[in-house]
């Protein structure tokens, strides 16, 4: 694990409650081990490990003691079994255990290399006596094998047991959604049929909907069976909470809550981009209010968020907006930098096509929220780009009688476009 990250550094996104219910439920119920808590890339999932797993440790260490374990680092090493005996040795057991754990991790590991070499042959018609015996031979091999690995795993699970005693391990198994599929779908079947204690529950933190895929790659691609063969490993599933109560008591998505921080971090919220006379907390201010309401509607990921940030850093450092006094430019150059940052529909029509408005863009709406224009930053971007909606026009563009044309206004987004792409390599 890297340096040790809690909940009292931070918890932005008011996740600790969650894995307060979470050490209930582990602490309350001995048959829901596997679990799966459920999260999109770039939610926050590993972070959230290593606040649980220091939290379990610091403050629940009467009853639980916890690990982790990043099955995306160990994929290469092609034997999940190994990489998890190895993991449980330095996270539960005490050093006056340690040479018996040992003396059994090296059974296991001998007798799964013997049962490598073991094979089963079909019948092909007519065998030589020879040929029979050595099959006779490695059958019986086999067998005797067999009953040592199973006789291993026990003498491994009463350890556990002995160990614990009256502590139960937590372990966490983090990035397997990032594995070969072979291993992963190896480590599922090796938790399911090797860890089965009561003393040792296994919480995975999974984007279960590329698990879906990697199953899909093994056994077809078939939805119905994906999820059915998923379901025999986890008793249950959470979903990792991706809403945040904001100050005014409102449930705002923590992608949005993340923006927000990451802008007043960077310093992003004093730059002219962002500055509106009409709302003076710059933070929520229109072109802010566009780029959350876009981060909504794409449902972008923290990773996402950040990456976005940071280009609008690299964007305001080295071109200078104080010339664009008009609102509705500052809105059609955050939106220039939205879509270079996530090679959007209309910028991949510009480095395609070069012609950015070949069609319109999917994200903008050309539809009046309820009647009300300005709700929806999405419908005066799409008025400003593409519409002829005077009004919009008149607010946006500094008056009844200087808006500018639509080339003019298209223009600013090009050229952001074009300074973007000799900024930044995307």
């Amino acid at each position: 694990m890297p340096d040790i990250i809690t909940f009292a550094d931070r918890d932005e996104f008011n996740r600790k409650p969650f894995a307060c219910n979470l050490i209930k439920l582990l602490e309350d119920n001995n048959d829901l081990s596997p679990l799966a808590i459920n999260g999109a890339w770039g939610t926050g999932k590993t972070e959230f490990c290593f606040k649980t797993v220091h939290f379990i440790n610091s403050e629940h260490n009467d009853k639980l003691v916890a690990g982790y374990f990043d099955a995306f680092s160990e994929d290469h090493f092609n034997d999940p079994l190994t990489s998890l005996l190895a993991t449980l040795y330095k996270s539960f057991i005490p050093n006056e255990n340690k040479s018996d754990y040992l003396a059994i991790m090296a059974k296991i590991i001998l007798a799964g290399g013997q049962k490598i070499l073991n094979h089963s042959y079909p019948i092909i018609g007519e065998l030589t006596q020879a040929i029979k015996e050595t099959r006779d031979s490695v059958i019986q091999e086999n067998f005797a094998n067999r009953a040592n690995i199973e006789s291993n795993f026990e003498e491994l699970r009463l350890l556990i047991e002995k160990i614990a005693h009256e502590k139960t391990f937590i372990l966490f198994i983090d990035e397997l959604d990032r594995c070969r599929p072979d291993f992963a779908l190896q480590l599922l079947e090796v938790i399911k049929h090797v860890f089965n204690t009561e003393h040792l529950k296994i919480v995975f933190v999974i984007n279960f909907d590329q698990l879906v895929e990697i199953v899909k790659l093994k056994y077809g691609n078939s939805e119905t069976i994906s999820h059915k063969y998923l379901d025999k490993f986890f008793q249950l599933q959470l979903k990792l909470p991706n809403i945040t109560i904001n100050t005014n008591n409102r449930k705002i998505s923590n992608s949005i809550t993340y923006f927000e921080i990451e802008g007043k971090r960077l310093g992003l919220f004093d730059l002219p981009l962002f500055t509106d006379e009409r709302i003076r907390d710059p933070e929520n201010s229109i072109p802010s209010k566009l780029l959350k309401e876009l981060i909504e509607f794409k449902n972008l990921s923290l990773r996402d968020v950040e990456k976005l940030t940071k280009y609008i850093s690299v964007y305001s450092s080295f071109i200078k907006c104080e010339q664009y006094y008009y609102l509705g430019v500052k809105l059609i150059i955050a939106y220039a930098i939205f879509q270079f940052t996530f090679n959007e529909e209309i910028y991949l029509n510009y480095k395609t096509y070069n012609d950015a408005f070949i069609t319109p863009c999917k994200i903008l709406s050309n539809i009046p929220p309820n009647g009300n224009t300005y709700k929806s930053l999405r419908y005066v971007l799409y008025e400003l780009l593409f519409g002829d909606n005077h009004e919009v026009f008149a607010s946006y563009m500094g008056g009844s009688h200087s808006f500018t044309s639509l080339e003019e206004r298209r223009m600013f987004l090009t050229e952001s476009f074009s300074a973007l792409e000799n900024l930044i390599k995307n």
